[in-house]
């Protein structure tokens, strides 16, 4: 078992975890091997709306609610761990499962979109940021869409982006 916050190694690769913000408990993983770095953040909600795991919550906040200083605090906390685990990464794959219009109706989902991806990948200074974790229902031409309307605004940050594809092998 591991803790977050505490690396070990396996051979000559380096890990390291962080919490993310979703319902369940999930870690995002750093991967460093030969001066490279990767990293892996599968169900992540933004860290702005609503506040998972650290409190009992009888019901979720509505968007328009806002937080207590306690959540505020937590959230601003989980997401500068997530920016120091991801500084200056060579890739960061990150969940990106809704689009923004999407994400108005499932915020409690503990799911990104696009936007909070790039966002994370901007402020981190990462070089190559895959979207992945799509909605099952996503078909592939959508996808596409998708992926080029955010690979332009990547590209104008200096991040190379593209959308995870069943079966790619990526080599750093």
């Amino acid at each position: 078992a591991f803790q977050t916050g505490k690396p070990w190694t396996l051979g000559e690769l380096e890990l390291d975890t962080v919490r993310l913000n979703h319902p369940n408990f999930c870690a995002g993983f750093r991967f460093r091997a030969n001066g490279r770095t990767a990293i892996f953040y599968s169900d992540a909600a933004p860290f702005t709306d609503m506040l998972f795991g650290y409190k009992y919550r009888p019901r979720a906040l509505q968007l328009d609610e806002e937080m207590d200083s306690y959540e505020q605090r937590r959230l601003a906390e989980m997401r500068q761990a997530v920016i120091q685990q991801c500084d200056r990464a060579d890739l960061l794959i990150y969940d990106a499962h809704f689009t923004p219009k999407e994400y108005k109706r499932f915020v409690h989902f503990g799911h990104s979109t696009p936007d909070h991806a790039l966002e994370i990948a901007q402020e981190a200074h990462v070089k190559r940021l895959i979207l992945t974790h799509h909605a099952p229902t996503r078909g592939d031409t959508e996808l596409e869409q998708i992926e080029a309307h955010y690979r332009s605004m990547a590209a104008e940050l200096g991040i190379e982006l593209s959308a995870a594809r069943e079966g790619e092998r990526i080599t750093l």
